[in-house]
């Protein structure tokens, strides 16, 4: 199959191919597969890509649904996020009375499934943050004060676009990874005084941009640890440098 794009797509699709460290063969395949897998479950998803529910339930699916609903009416305190006792027994009503119009409801909390290339793209992002802002932090003060302010400011982890619905959904990953333990140095990134995570700005492309350059140089590292070489984790000032210039869009740098 041939297909004609711009030049400007091309390079964004290969720079985002390079990004998740696959071909841009790859990449374009996987696309294809989710556009035909999106076409096979579209009754699960709105145009938004959120859940919705079922349009009809088997009544074995309707009673079970109903009967856990009852179960935990009688287990909830009225203080979590499981609502009351009224509220459980009226969503097992609406289970049991076969209530179609009113499924929304008791399916209202079910996101869509996070693609396991977004997951992945999360902790590619993390991971990138985690020893970018450490080795930055080995640096001496002459040489942060060489890499500059911006530098500085580069190589911490800003977060998500909430206004984003991708970017939310991936925050959201990243929020879970963190409360679970996993990189756990960059949690204060995600307290009040960074707005709980939020960007405010589209963040992703920029970060898709850093992890062209750092995927290469990190899959080196590891690469010669395998063949029998020592492992040193920290970026060095030049690479350092590198990664976060990569923010400014090529077309842009050194201007």
């Amino acid at each position: 199959m041939t297909i004609r794009i711009e030049d400007e797509m091309h390079e964004e699709l290969l720079s985002r191919a390079n990004a998740q460290g696959v071909t841009l063969s790859d990449l374009m395949r996987r696309a294809l597969a989710e556009t035909l897998n999106q076409g096979r479950t579209n009754d699960d998803l709105d145009r938004g890509g959120r859940a919705i529910p079922p349009a009809t339930m088997t009544t074995l699916e309707r009673h079970q649904l109903a009967m856990l609903h009852r179960v935990l009416a009688r287990l909830v305190d009225g203080d979590g996020d499981d609502g009351d006792r009224e509220h459980q027994l009226g969503l097992a009503r609406i289970l049991e009375s076969g209530y179609v119009v009113d499924y929304e409801d008791v399916f209202i909390s079910l996101e869509a499934e996070l693609p396991r290339r977004d997951a992945q793209l999360v902790m590619d992002i993390l991971e990138m943050f985690y020893f970018l802002e450490w080795s930055y932090n080995q640096l001496s003060d002459s040489e942060k004060d060489a890499l500059g302010e911006s530098t500085r400011y580069r190589v911490r982890f800003r977060g998500f676009d909430f206004n984003n619905r991708r970017e939310a959904r991936l925050h959201g990953f990243a929020k879970y990874l963190i409360d679970d333990g996993k990189w756990e140095d960059l949690a204060v990134y995600f307290d009040r005084e960074h707005e709980r995570g939020n960007s405010h700005m589209p963040m992703l492309r920029a970060y898709e941009r850093m992890l062209e350059e750092f995927n290469p140089i990190w899959k080196e590292r590891v690469r010669q640890m395998t063949i029998g070489g020592s492992f040193n984790a920290q970026l060095s000032l030049a690479e350092i440098r590198q990664i976060t210039d990569a923010v400014v869009h090529p077309d842009n740098r050194g201007r």
